[in-house]
Parts: C-alpha cells; structure tokens; sequence
C-alpha cells in the first residue's frame, strides 16, 4: 500500500473533515488556492454577457436566414441546429490536450 493512501484514513481519523484534501489523500500543495470573491463575480458577469452576445448572434442569424435569404422558418433551424451539433461534436477534438 502507497503511503498516500495509507495517510487518508489517518487524516480522516484526526477529525479532518470529508470535504478537507488532505483526508482524501491529496497533498496540499496540489490542490489550487479559492478564487477570491470578487473575481468570481467578475467571471460569473463575464459568462452571463456571453450568454446574452451568443443569444443576440442566433437571433440575428435566424432573422438573415428567414428575411433576407427567403428561407423557411423550419429550413431555418434546421441550418442552426446542424451548427450546434457540429460544434458540440467538434469541441472535445479541438480542446483535447
């Protein structure tokens, strides 16, 4: 038995709690610091902003297809859910390490 896992139930015994690193066997130094409150507030308007900019994107491109380029309502989503797919499906190749 490694001595990693040999500590997790020592630290667990000490009174650490369940939700403490080191009880599950994680050495401190591998475990990243909070993110202060503040930035996650800033993240948290940052993916908020992003989701209103990508809604106004689809709404846009829903009423090119539809008013300008004459297509159908249901051509229309068709060509955007085909576009979501691809992405979705896409992302995990482009974004593999």
């Amino acid at each position: 038995m490694s001595s990693s896992n040999s500590s997790a139930p020592q630290a667990a015994a000490s009174g650490a709690s369940e939700g403490d690193p080191e009880a599950r066997g994680i050495p401190r130094d591998e475990v990243p610091a909070r993110v202060p409150g503040r930035q996650r507030l800033a993240y948290s308007l940052g993916h908020v902003l992003n989701d209103l900019c990508a809604s106004m994107w689809f709404t846009y491109l829903l009423l090119f297809f539809h008013k300008v380029i004459k297509f159908d309502n249901f051509l229309s989503g068709i060509i955007m859910l085909v576009g979501q797919v691809r992405n979705e499906a896409m992302s995990p190749i482009i974004f593999m390490p």
